[in-house]
């Protein structure tokens, strides 16, 4: 369990998950715990821890992190409570009131986080149907339109909307771009996914279109494809993290009217979509970097309607003869 919460701390203290270590392992997780308040998680901050696990780890794995997080958030909640008893047990009534409304807040916020995690599932196993949601076509357009404001914040969050959808890649991976990763002649990504495995993904279309006005506005300096923008515009070359991504594709989603998605919602729908339009699901494994193939038979919803078209494509040589008609 410690090792788990020392994974979760590092997310939240980082907005992303640890690299692999060694030799003082333990020791390293139980700093990052020590130096968490989990007294402040509430439900965005447990989403958010969620979004984080599910990009980086297998559903067994993810259930464990959760299962150790839901436990502390619960010990959590009786340690506020046994301590709020305590403050009003020597304070006058008006002091007691306001510590008893501070107390059930916070009690309250983190029953919340512990809510959002039991409504969150991964899938049970690798063949099984992926959780969560897909984007519809007029919820796109809405997230485009969102970004279209002519600032340099609304250019690079189009392209990253695009990349997200277009490439069906994990946050991790988005912000782990360099602008040496891709090749513009041929409209290709160099990715790196989980393992350090490279993949080559292309993009095309509006979505290289949105690339294409990312860069003129970022410019041709070395470094990640993806920087920060600062409210007053101002560019900096420097690398986005994961929670960054989370952050915008929920602003994003507020501001044009669109139910709340994560960024792994992106990758749902693009794998989605790609084999509603008939692509082969080893092209669609390829393209998401799956070392196994029934982990991308978890996106596919085309479900019995794919079997039905299917089966209408055999043809078994055989005709219905009438009574009147001799059999040969």
């Amino acid at each position: 369990m410690a090792q788990a919460l020392g994974t979760i701390a590092h997310i939240i203290l980082h907005g992303s998950k640890p690299p692999r270590s060694g030799r003082g392992e333990a020791a390293a997780a139980q700093s990052l715990i020590d130096d968490v308040n989990w007294y402040d998680i509430d439900h965005t901050k447990a989403g958010e821890i969620y979004a984080i696990l599910q990009d980086g780890y297998g559903a067994r794995t993810v259930n464990k992190h959760v299962a150790a997080l839901r436990g502390t958030l619960k010990q959590a909640i009786s340690i506020v409570r046994e301590a709020g008893r305590k403050m009003r047990a020597n304070t006058d009534m008006e002091t007691s009131m306001r510590l008893a409304i501070q107390s059930q807040d916070r009690q309250d916020a983190l029953a919340d986080a512990i809510a959002v995690l039991k409504t969150l599932r991964p899938p049970e196993s690798e063949g099984s149907e992926a959780a969560g949601r897909a984007l519809k076509l007029g919820e796109l357009m809405a997230l485009v339109a969102s970004c279209q404001d002519g600032t340099p914040s609304g250019a690079r969050d189009a392209a990253i909307l695009a990349v997200a959808y277009s490439c069906g890649l994990r946050r991790a991976e988005i912000v782990g771009i360099d602008l040496a990763d891709f090749n513009r002649t041929d409209s290709v990504f160099k990715i790196r996914g989980k393992g350090n495995k490279v993949r080559h993904v292309p993009i095309q279309n509006g979505a290289r279109q949105a690339v294409n006005d990312w860069l003129a506005i970022r410019g041709e300096d070395a470094g990640p494809l993806f920087w920060h923008v600062r409210k007053g515009g101002a560019i900096i070359n420097r690398r986005m993290t994961t929670q960054a991504v989370y952050y915008i594709f929920t602003e994003r989603a507020k501001a044009a009217g669109v139910d709340n998605f994560s960024p792994h919602d992106m990758r749902r729908t693009f794998a989605g979509d790609l084999l509603d339009a008939g692509a082969d699901i080893a092209t669609v494994q390829k393209m998401m970097g799956h070392a196994n193939v029934s982990t991308t038979a978890g996106y596919d919803r085309r479900g019995e309607r794919a079997k039905q078209d299917a089966a209408k494509r055999l043809h078994f040589p055989y005709q219905h003869k009438s009574q009147n008609e001799k059999l040969p």
